[in-house]
């Protein structure tokens, strides 16, 4: 008698942990989603049009911004070195 009430519950409590699961899978996917997007925007910042940084921001800018540019690019870069640096530049507060 107990046996059709039991087996009810056991299929709602099934179908509560399988919307809880879907619930989870959703996040998760937003989540990858959004990262995934971070590193997307910061790609395209360093490889504009998918190219080199270089090839699209003349240094002329950087100077602008910056005089002593590139006396700080020639004391932290080696031009035989061919990897990628950062120079990080701004105005000084």
């Amino acid at each position: 008698t107990l046996g059709p009430l039991v087996e009810a519950e056991s299929k709602r409590a099934i179908r509560s942990f399988e919307k809880i699961e879907q619930k989870l899978l959703r996040a998760e996917k937003r989540h990858h989603s959004d990262k995934l997007r971070q590193i997307e925007e910061v790609k395209e910042a360093l490889f504009p049009n998918g190219g080199l940084q270089e090839r699209s921001d003349n240094f002329l800018n950087f100077y602008q911004q910056d005089p002593q540019f590139i006396n700080k690019a020639l004391a932290v870069f080696d031009p035989f070195d061919f990897e990628f640096n950062l120079l990080k530049i701004g105005r000084a507060k």
